[in-house]
């Protein structure tokens, strides 16, 4: 009895489901919630469930079916995440009324479905939302199943909560679900993205606020967004991230705002793009694979030129992409294009030569960021042995051009060196290092 009692508590599901759903949106009432079960006792209430899980751009899906994830808010203000598939047969429906009615004839709106069914998850632990992940794929599965069931029915009231019932009962039972290793990863935005994934990176160590706004919804999925979500919070390597997921103008200021962590969250409310106070960066993904990167004052956040050197990138000539050489790089390669016709590399180049090993092309997996995390750290524990680096007394750290270029990234762009400040303040070495100089000259760049 005993071995049976603990083998039933670690099969125990890593996280709680509190409820199920199922919203509709029509061209009479708009958005609405059509049904709601409750695992407990107690009906928890939630306010714009039916926009959250029918988000603006459903219309658009590239495909018939799609996975929404946000995070909502109960009445006491408690944090929850909700993971739901959306169903639309809009596209099916054009097609098979294009090519039976003529063309005077419009399409006949009434047959257009658009439904989502979903469930509600209590985040009581801060690993909730990586567990749930690892358990999604049976968890959609079991969506499906119901949903397939819901819409050979009859759309009665009696069937839409038989509906909600079946998919809680479904999911409560842990033998239905299994856990799944597959790793998601968002290739075709990641390859979008290219160089751009080095300042967003940057940002990401910084524990900055980042919102992505989707302006293509014809092109990218809903579950792409999420893929990408988790993508970035995996890079990061920091437990400190919040992954919001999809956020909208009817609650960001309640989850944005609310959040007392950094986070990661996807819109397709463009509009939201003004609501500057509510983020740090801002990474728009428009059409035609344009993606811009900037901060909430619409600065552009480029990759470094000397990542452009790097970088096995799509965007090599493209100048937009990259920050161009500094004065002092630009008067050293003249210097050696003066002095040597080009014969020989300028001597900075054996700083970049001999950095972190990266040569790459997105995308990029997280191994290759923590390697570079680490020999950053590493590379900054040298510099505070070193006596003409540190001043142990006034813990002073002075960085010359090659030191920066050492520990791989660009010693002559000024957003680096700020990067570089403001990385050490905030890190383990903030109680060791009360301040950063930067040494403007350095002259085994020279040689």
């Amino acid at each position: 009895y005993i071995y049976i009692h603990l083998f039933l508590l670690d099969m125990a599901l890593p996280f709680t489901i509190e409820s199920s759903y199922i919203c509709q949106f029509d061209t009479t009432q708009g958005n609405t919630l059509l049904n709601y079960t409750s695992k407990g006792t107690e009906t928890i209430s939630f306010e714009d469930l039916e926009y959250m899980s029918l988000p603006s751009g459903l219309h658009d899906l590239p495909t018939e079916s799609d996975t929404v994830k946000f995070q909502i808010l109960d009445s006491n203000g408690k944090k929850y995440l909700s993971m739901c598939r959306v169903y639309n047969n809009s596209k099916s429906v054009i097609a098979m009324e294009s090519s039976t009615a003529s063309m005077n004839i419009g399409i006949d709106r009434t047959k257009v479905k658009i439904y989502s069914l979903g469930i509600i998850v209590s985040l009581l632990k801060d690993d909730d939302i990586e567990n749930l992940v690892l358990y999604e794929e049976s968890i959609i599965k079991q969506i499906d199943s119901c949903y397939k069931d819901f819409s050979s029915q009859t759309e009665s009231k009696q069937y839409i909560t038989t509906t909600t019932d079946k998919l809680l009962d479904l999911l409560s039972n842990d033998s239905q679900l299994t856990e799944s290793n597959t790793w998601r990863e968002p290739y075709q935005l990641l390859k979008s993205m290219d160089c751009l994934i080095f300042p967003l990176w940057k940002q990401l160590m910084l524990q900055k606020k980042i919102l992505i706004i989707n302006n293509d919804n014809t092109k990218i999925s809903f579950d792409e967004l999420n893929k990408l979500v988790e993508y970035l919070k995996n890079i990061s390597a920091n437990i400190n991230y919040n992954s919001v997921y999809n956020t909208a103008l009817s609650n960001y200021e309640s989850v944005l705002n609310n959040s007392k962590k950094c986070y990661i969250a996807y819109t397709t409310d463009a509009i939201l793009k003004d609501a500057t106070q509510s983020y740090d960066v801002l990474l728009e993904l428009n059409k035609n694979n344009n993606i811009r990167l900037s901060d909430s004052h619409g600065t552009p956040l480029h990759a470094t030129f000397v990542e452009s050197l790097r970088l096995i990138t799509q965007f090599k000539d493209d100048y937009s992409k990259f920050d161009g050489k500094s004065k002092s790089q630009q008067f050293i390669d003249f210097f050696y294009l003066l002095f040597t016709f080009n014969s020989i590399k300028p001597g900075y180049y054996k700083y970049i030569d001999t950095a972190v090993d990266i040569p790459l092309q997105a995308p990029l997996e997280r191994q290759r960021f923590d390697k570079w995390i680490i020999s950053l750290n590493s590379g900054i524990e040298q510099l505070l042995k070193s006596d003409s680096s540190y001043n142990k007394n006034t813990k002073v750290l002075v960085l010359k051009p090659s030191d920066v270029l050492t520990l791989g990234f660009d010693g002559f762009n000024k957003n680096d060196l700020e990067f570089m400040k403001n990385y050490i303040k905030q890190g383990e070495f903030s109680t060791t290092i009360s301040n950063i100089d930067f040494k403007n000259f350095d002259f085994s760049l020279f040689i």
